[in-house]
């Protein structure tokens, strides 16, 4: 059976469709409207955004915060560590020697910044008595650790200020302002607490050994 339509049926065909197209019309403005008037929440979001190792990578100091979230002799352990870890050398008779004064630690995003004066050498021992070979005798550094699935901290990097000019600027990069920041910048006030943690590392190699400590 076949249906016909006449001019009022047509008319009434574009009628619908008109209005059809002009409802879709009206959708699309008020979705445009909508989403205009969302942009700057969505922007500010995305803004507030990151990952781990974006914090792990910024240049950007954190503030400092006290030692109440720490777990200090671990975090002292793990600094001392961190530093033999990176500039210990091996080879026959050497005894490589760290000291550290921590001046402050913050989390930011599961990663953990610590702010120290670090000391560092490695010393060989010959004919009785120790020659260093390498190190620096106080050296601002930051570290950043991460905690693994054990607790245990991890030594994701550590930064150090470059020599020469820039220097200074990289130590206002790194630290902190405050007492922190002055500390970095006057590290040589440590030396004196460095260079007796490093006597004890030295004492204990010539203990283990059977040897008399050099006067």
């Amino acid at each position: 059976m076949r249906t016909r339509l006449t001019n009022g049926g047509f008319q009434g065909i574009t009628q619908k469709a008109t209005e059809g197209v002009e409802t879709v019309r009206v959708s699309i403005r008020l979705l445009r409207s909508a989403l205009f008037l969302l942009l700057p929440v969505l922007l500010l979001a995305g803004c507030g955004g990151g990952t781990e190792g974006e914090a792990a990578s910024a240049s950007s100091p954190v503030a400092a915060s006290s030692f109440e979230d720490y777990d200090r002799a671990d975090l002292e352990d793990c600094i001392s560590r961190a530093v033999l870890q990176k500039y210990g050398k091996s080879g026959a008779d050497i005894c490589n020697a760290e000291g550290h004064v921590t001046l402050g630690a913050n989390k930011k995003k599961g990663i953990e910044f610590v702010y120290a004066i670090v000391g560092f050498g490695a010393y060989r021992y010959e004919n009785g008595a120790f020659t260093r070979e390498s190190g620096f005798d106080a050296l601002p550094v930051v570290l950043l650790f991460r905690k693994d699935a054990q607790g245990k901290h991890a030594l994701l990097e550590c930064k150090v200020p470059p020599d020469g000019a820039r220097y200074d600027a990289t130590v206002r990069e790194l630290f902190p302002e405050g007492e922190i920041r002055r500390a970095a910048e006057d590290p040589a006030r440590y030396r004196e607490t460095l260079d007796a943690q490093l006597r004890r590392y030295l004492d204990a190699y010539l203990l283990e050994r059977g040897a008399a400590s050099p006067s």
